[in-house]
C-alpha cells in the first residue's frame, strides 16, 4: 500500500465523531446528502450488534500543501451516518429544531415472524416521527396508525407529532439507542448496565425522553423488560466499543489524477462507479455531485444549500441554475428555447474552458454568492408564493410545480431575469395554467419564449406564446366555470354517467377529466385544485407546514387527508353488497372534486360511515373548505332523492373548487385574446371568418373540430386559435363552408372549400353523399368527391394568406346552401 499514513480501521465511535482521537473523516463536496432508507439504518445497527462486518469505508488522503492532511470518505457516508444516529451525533441547533432523526432500541419487541432481526433497532425521523411498521420493509404507517400514535403522544400539534415528542408508536418499551450505548461504557456488569440505563433516561446526559413517555411506557417497564435479557444486551453493546470498521485507503494524489475521457476525476469516477450499486443515485444527485466536484471556486454548493433551503432540492436548483445561465448566454436568443440540462462530460468541459461563454455565465449565475439566480428565486417566489400574494400557491403546491413542471419554473426565472416587473398576477395565471393545463410544457414554455423574444416580455407577447400553444395542441384550453353550470346537460338519472351527459355532447372531456376525479391521487390537477381553492385553510390550519424542507421531502409526512365528505362507504359500501339502482349515478360522484377535501388526518373520521361535519361547520372553516350544509343521508344508495342530491351537491362544490382557480385569478383575461394579443396568421384569420360569417346571415357560425365532432368557439373562445376552423352554415345532415388550418411559418395555409358533415353528425351517409354530389357536381367544377369521414365533397390546396382570393369562395358556399337547401 503506497499511502502508509492511512490505519485500516476506525472505531465505531470515532466514525461517530465523539472520540477525540483527531483521527477525523471528512466529506468531499462530491458526496450526495443521506439517502437511506429507515429498513437500512435499523438493519445496519442489527447487524453490528450482532458482530456482522458492514462492509469497509474507502478513503482517501487530500492535500493542499498541509502537513495534516485530512481524509476524506470517498464510499461509506450512508453508514456513517446511520452510525452517529446510533450515538446521537447532532449539533445543537439541529436538535433544537426538531430536525434531528432519533434512533431507539426496542426492548420487549412483539413477535415478528419472518423478521430477520434479532435486535429491534427503531428509527424516527422528523418526516415520520412516529416512527415505521415493525417489519424489515419499515413500511410507512397509514393514516389510522399516525392518528393513534399522536394521540398517543398528546403532541402539542394535535395533528403531527414532533421528532423530540414522540417515538416508535408500536414499540412495546423503546430506550433511545444512545443511552445503551453510554450505560454500556460506564457499567461493568450487566446489573450496573440496567442501572446505568436508568440513570441516563432520568438525567437526560445523552437524550431527554418525551415527557409524555414516563407515563406510556415508564422506568419501570424498562426494568421489567431488562430482566433476562440485560446480559445479552450489555454484552453486544460492550462489545461496541472493540467493533472496527475496516477502511481501504486510496493511492496518495488518488484525488488529484485525471482520465482521458472529457478530464473525469478520478474521485468522480470512482464515485459514479460506486454509486452504480446500493442506493442507487438519482440523477439530478449525480449532476449535483459532478458540478460541486467541477465548480468549487464559486462555493457553489454552500451558496446552493442556502438558496434552496425551504424552496427545493438543492440538486434541483443547482440543475435550474445551469439550464438558465445557458438559456440567457448571448445568441442563444436565436434559438428562442430553454437549455436542456447538459449531460456530466459536458459540465465538465465547460468547468476546463475558463475563458469560454458558457464558464462565463456560469460564473455570472454564482458570483457573489449565487446573486443572479439568487435574484431571480426571490422575484419568482414573490410572484407565485402565497405568503406574497393572497391569490399565490401554499408551499406544497409551489414545491408540486418545481418538481413535476421545471420547464415551467425555470420559464418564471427566465422572465424574472429578462424583466422582474412583470404583473405578479400574470405569472401566477401562467404558472398554474402551464402546470396544470399543458399537454406538452416544454413546447408550450418555448412557444412563449419565443413570442418573448421577438418583441420583449409583456402580457401580450405571453398570450400569443399561449395562442400559438393552443393552436398546436400545447396546451389544454380551459373552459370558464358556466359551462359546468349549464343546468340542461345534468339530467339526472338512474344510469347516468359522464359519457352518455357529457362525452357526446361537448369537446369538454379532456378538461373534465383533470378538474373532477382522482383527487386522491398525488400530483393531478384535480387534488391540486382542491389544495389551491383551500389555501387560506391550509395556511391557518397546518402553519408552518413546508415539504420543501430539506427533511421533509415527500408526501407521506403530510398533516392531512383528502377525506370523503360523503363517507364513500355510504356509496360503495363492503364487498359484495348488493347494488342498487341509483349506485351508478353515486360512483360517479364519490370521488370527485366536489366531495373530498384535505382536513387533519388527526381528527378525519376514524368510522368511515360517521356523519359528523364538525370541522366543515365551523364557522371558522365553512369558507376555506367550500362546505354548505346538505340534507344527504346514509341511505344514498336506495334513495332517488338522496342521490341526485348528493350528485348536485357534489357539482356544485366542484364548480365552486374549479372558480377558486379560474374566477379568483381571472384566468379568463388571459385567454380572451384581443387582436394585438394574436400571432398575424391566426388574428387574420379571425378576423376574416368574422366577415365570412356577416356575408353569409344569422345562421353562419365558426367552429372548431374536437375529436370527432365540431362546435361553436363560443363555447370556448380560446378555440378561435385552434389549429383547424370553420365557417359556414349547418344545414340538416352537412354543411356548406370554408375551413382554414395548418398555419405555417412560411405564410401558407390550408385552404378546404366544400360540403362537410353538420355539427352533432357522428359519420357520412353513404345515400345522402350521393345526394349532395348529384346536386353539386354540375354546378361547380371545383367541386370532387373526398375519401375522408369528414367531407362529402371539397376542394383544398396549401395557398397563401390572401384574404381577397379566400372572399371569392363566399358566393360558392352560397350555392351550395340555396342547392341543398
Amino acid at each position: 500500500m503506497e499511502n502508509q499514513s492511512v490505519e485500516n480501521h476506525y472505531a465505531l465511535a470515532e466514525v461517530a465523531g465523539c472520540a477525540d482521537t483527531g483521527r477525523h473523516l471528512n466529506l468531499p463536496q462530491i458526496q450526495r446528502s443521506l439517502v437511506w432508507k429507515a429498513a437500512q439504518i435499523e438493519l445496519l445497527w442489527d447487524s453490528i450488534l450482532r458482530g456482522f462486518p458492514i462492509g469497509s469505508f474507502v478513503v482517501a488522503e487530500f492535500s493542499d500543501n498541509d502537513d495534516k492532511a485530512p481524509l476524506q470518505l470517498l464510499d461509506g457516508q450512508q453508514r456513517m451516518n446511520a452510525i452517529k444516529l446510533g450515538y446521537n451525533q447532532f449539533g445543537e441547533e439541529e436538535t433544537e429544531k426538531g430536525r434531528a432523526p432519533v434512533l431507539w432500541l426496542d426492548l420487549a419487541p412483539r413477535e415478528a415472524g419472518q423478521s430477520t432481526r434479532k435486535y429491534w433497532a427503531r428509527l424516527c425521523t422528523p418526516a415520520h416521527p412516529w416512527g415505521y411498521k415493525a417489519n424489515d420493509k419499515c413500511d410507512v404507517l397509514n393514516t389510522v396508525e399516525k392518528r393513534n400514535a399522536c394521540e398517543k403522544y398528546k403532541a402539542t400539534d394535535p395533528y403531527k407529532a414532533q421528532v423530540f415528542e414522540a417515538w416508535p408508536h408500536d414499540a412495546e418499551c423503546p430506550v433511545p439507542f444512545a443511552c445503551l450505548i453510554y450505560a454500556a461504557e460506564v457499567a461493568e456488569n450487566a446489573a450496573g448496565f440496567v442501572d446505568a440505563v436508568i440513570a441516563q433516561i432520568k438525567d437526560g446526559t445523552c437524550f431527554t425522553v418525551p415527557e409524555n413517555w414516563h407515563q406510556k411506557v415508564g422506568e419501570v417497564a424498562v426494568r421489567e423488560s431488562l430482566k433476562g435479557k440485560a446480559a445479552d444486551l450489555y454484552g453486544a453493546f460492550n462489545r461496541l466499543k472493540c467493533y472496527r470498521v475496516s477502511t481501504v485507503a486510496l493511492p496518495s494524489g488518488f484525488l488529484k489524477e485525471k482520465t482521458q475521457a472529457d478530464q473525469l476525476g478520478s474521485m468522480e469516477c470512482f464515485f459514479e462507479r460506486m454509486n452504480t450499486g446500493g442506493t442507487r443515485i438519482s440523477a439530478e444527485d449525480l449532476f449535483y455531485s459532478t458540478v460541486k466536484a467541477n465548480f468549487k471556486e464559486f462555493k457553489l454548493k454552500e451558496h446552493c444549500d442556502m438558496l434552496a433551503e425551504t424552496v427545493m432540492p438543492p440538486s434541483h436548483l443547482a440543475i435550474l441554475s445551469f439550464r438558465l445561465a445557458l438559456t440567457l448566454l448571448p445568441g442563444n436568443e436565436k434559438l428562442q428555447k430553454l437549455h436542456g440540462t447538459p449531460g456530466l462530460p459536458a459540465i465538465r468541459k465547460i468547468a476546463r474552458d475558463v475563458d469560454g461563454d458558457d464558464y462565463k455565465a456560469i460564473k455570472h449565475m454564482w458570483s457573489d454568492s449565487g446573486s443572479q439566480i439568487g435574484k431571480c428565486l426571490n422575484t419568482v417566489r414573490g410572484w407565485i408564493s402565497y405568503d406574497k400574494c393572497s391569490d399565490g400557491l401554499p408551499p406544497v403546491l409551489r414545491l408540486s410545480l418545481i418538481l413535476h413542471s421545471p420547464d415551467v419554473f425555470l420559464l418564471l426565472l427566465w422572465l424574472a431575469e429578462k424583466d422582474g416587473q412583470l404583473d405578479g398576477k400574470v405569472a401566477r395565471q401562467l404558472a398554474t395554467l402551464l402546470h396544470w393545463f399543458a399537454v406538452d410544457t416544454q413546447k408550450a414554455c418555448n412557444a412563449i419564449i419565443e413570442e418573448c423574444e421577438r418583441e420583449g416580455v409583456s402580457i401580450e407577447a405571453i398570450q400569443r406564446g399561449i395562442a400559438w400553444s393552443v393552436n398546436k395542441n400545447y396546451i389544454l384550453a380551459p373552459y370558464s366555470p358556466d359551462v359546468l353550470k349549464e343546468e340542461e346537460r345534468w339530467e339526472w338519472c338512474e344510469e347516468w354517467s359522464w359519457w352518455t351527459a357529457w362525452g357526446e355532447k361537448t369537446p369538454c372531456m379532456d378538461w373534465i377529466n383533470r378538474i373532477k376525479d382522482h383527487g386522491l391521487r398525488s400530483g393531478t390537477t384535480a387534488n391540486e385544485l382542491i389544495l389551491y381553492a383551500q389555501r387560506e385553510y391550509l395556511d391557518k390550519t397546518f402553519k408552518g407546514y413546508n415539504p420543501a424542507d430539506p427533511v421533509l421531502f415527500g408526501e407521506s409526512n403530510r398533516p392531512w387527508d383528502m377525506d370523503h365528505i360523503i363517507p364513500k362507504s355510504w356509496i360503495v359500501g363492503a364487498k359484495g353488497r348488493k347494488r342498487t339502482p341509483w349506485i351508478g349515478l353515486c360512483e360517479q360522484w364519490a370521488h370527485s372534486a366536489g366531495n373530498l377535501a384535505a382536513i387533519p388526518f388527526g381528527i378525519n373520521r376514524s368510522k368511515s360511515n360517521s356523519q359528523e361535519w364538525n370541522e366543515y361547520e365551523n364557522q371558522d372553516h365553512k369558507e376555506g373548505l367550500l362546505y354548505e350544509a346538505h340534507k344527504i343521508q346514509n341511505n344514498i344508495r336506495e334513495s332517488g332523492d338522496m342521490a341526485t342530491e348528493f350528485a348536485s351537491w357534489s357539482k356544485n362544490r366542484m364548480i365552486k373548487v374549479y372558480e377558486r382557480w379560474f374566477d379568483g385569478l381571472d384566468l379568463k383575461s388571459l385567454l380572451e385574446f384581443q387582436s394585438e394579443s394574436l400571432p398575424e396568421s391566426i388574428r387574420l384569420r379571425k378576423e376574416l371568418f368574422e366577415q365570412i360569417k356577416e356575408e353569409l346571415g344569422t345562421d353562419a357560425d365558426i367552429f372548431f373540430a374536437q375529436k370527432d365532432d365540431q362546435y361553436p368557439v363560443s363555447l370556448n373562445t380560446a378555440h378561435e386559435c385552434t389549429n383547424w376552423l370553420t365557417v359556414g352554415v349547418p344545414l340538416e345532415k352537412c354543411m356548406p363552408c370554408i375551413t382554414i388550418g395548418e398555419l405555417r411559418s412560411d405564410g401558407l395555409i390550408k385552404l378546404k372549400f366544400g360540403v362537410r358533415m353538420a355539427p352533432g353528425e357522428k359519420q357520412i351517409d353513404a345515400e345522402y353523399k350521393k345526394g349532395v354530389f348529384e346536386k353539386l357536381a354540375k354546378d361547380d367544377d371545383l367541386l370532387e368527391l373526398h375519401v375522408n369521414g369528414w367531407w362529402y365533397l371539397y376542394y383544398g390546396e396549401h395557398v397563401s394568406f390572401d384574404q381577397r382570393n379566400i372572399l371569392s369562395y363566399v358566393s360558392k358556399i352560397k350555392k351550395c346552401i340555396e342547392a341543398l337547401k
